[in-house]
């Protein structure tokens, strides 16, 4: 599973790669039209209030331009502004390419020499982040900042995806969820019923690594009875049962939540 979910991330970093470095071949061609135009840069001061760039003069980029900028920027993921006294990382995480304004995170990191030590932040607390700065920013300035930024972008990364994926089947399968999901703050532990009928409703329990999208256990119970039925005939005997559990265990661990809960539903 370990391996499944390191191809799977460097799926998704992968098509992330792409798009951007679509964007920039665009841009590229973008830019050899603006080069004729004048207009002056002034770089905004280091009171991180304040926008990083402003645009002035009579000529302005092109206003399509801007988003396209913004987007890919953000498409990494990351982000970094400097300062006189240190660094400012900016953390986007996405969900399928879309990121969400709540989203936005940001660490200030001071220079102390070699390294960095790492000052305010607003990271989650699921985000273990006074140990990773122990661990990483003490090193050599250039690796440790990279291990730093990556494992941090990696907690947001898979929190950001298993809350999504959890919301869209809250707004897809909402009647035939039984009350709400129990969630933690971190999105690694999910429970949920899902009600069918003719057919034993489904209680599913997701546990996951914090660093990881998809469940490390799977918990599956079934009612003995289907909802709404009473008669003895209707029962499922215990094999069945356990055959159905074990089938549904193998496409929460496997596939992606939507399609699971799909398949649970529709009795596959």
């Amino acid at each position: 599973m370990e391996y499944l979910e390191a191809a799977d991330t460097s799926y998704r970093d992968n098509e992330l790669l792409q798009k951007l470095l679509a964007k920039k071949q665009r841009l590229e061609q973008q830019l050899k039209h603006l080069t004729s135009q004048s207009f002056e840069i002034d770089v905004g001061s280091h009171d991180d209030t304040e926008d990083q760039h402003s645009f002035t003069g009579q000529h302005l980029p092109d206003t399509e331009l801007l988003p396209d900028i913004l987007n890919a920027y953000r498409l990494t993921g990351v982000s970094v502004k400097t300062q006189e006294t240190g660094l400012i990382l900016k953390f986007d995480p996405a969900y399928k390419g879309h990121h969400h304004g709540s989203d936005s995170f940001t660490a200030h990191l001071t220079n102390m020499g070699d390294n960095y030590s790492l000052g305010r932040h607003d990271l989650p607390p699921f985000v273990p982040v006074q140990d990773l700065s122990e661990k990483y920013l003490g090193q050599q300035r250039d690796k440790g900042l990279g291990e730093f930024v990556g494992k941090v972008r990696r907690y947001l990364y898979a929190h950001i995806q298993r809350r999504e994926a959890v919301r869209e089947v809250q707004k897809k399968y909402s009647t035939s969820l039984r009350g709400e999901p129990t969630i933690d703050l971190a999105v690694t532990y999910v429970c949920f019923t899902l009600t069918r009928d003719q057919v034993p409703d489904v209680t599913v329990t997701l546990c996951y690594h914090p660093l990881r999208s998809r469940p490390d256990r799977v918990d599956i119970k079934l009612d003995s009875k289907p909802s709404g039925e009473e008669e003895e005939e209707d029962v499922m005997n215990e094999e069945d049962m356990n055959n159905m559990a074990s089938k549904y265990t193998t496409d929460f661990l496997e596939k992606d939540l939507n399609t699971a809960v799909t398949n649970v539903l529709n009795n596959k």
